[in-house]
């Protein structure tokens, strides 16, 4: 076959398709974040927060499902371990520490592999204006 007529061939068949252009019906996904990015945990005016806690954090972007891992899991508690949909939710249920973490982090990936962290710290409380 001639090559002049086997490109033409070509050409036609990729625009009846709708192929050979740039990719149609595919989305890029916004990036991976999490909010809030940071949050600082304040306890009593003589101790730092411990025990039962409630910092809710909502995950946007990236590639769902997403995988959440603390850096200190026997000191952070988690709802959960996985968030299946973008604009999913997990909470810090639970520190267990007798002292104030300078810092800490909790980890999420999406299935392409990017990552977002969101920093957790405790402060003493203060004593008032």
């Amino acid at each position: 076959m001639n090559k002049t007529i086997f490109c033409a061939l070509l050409a036609l068949c990729l625009a009846a398709c709708g192929g050979g252009g740039a990719d149609q019906g595919v989305t890029t996904p916004n990036p991976l974040a999490v909010s809030p990015a940071s949050l600082t945990l304040t306890g009593s005016t003589t101790q730092c927060p411990s025990g039962t806690v409630d910092a809710n954090f909502t995950i946007t972007g990236g590639l769902p499902p997403y995988s959440i891992k603390p850096s200190l899991p026997d000191i952070m508690v988690l709802s959960t371990g996985s968030v299946g949909a973008d604009g999913g939710h997990f909470t810090l249920i639970q520190l267990n520490t007798n002292s104030c973490l300078a810092s800490a982090t909790i980890t999420i990936e999406d299935m392409t592999g990017a990552i977002v962290n969101a920093t957790i710290t405790t402060a003493l409380g203060s004593t008032g204006p």
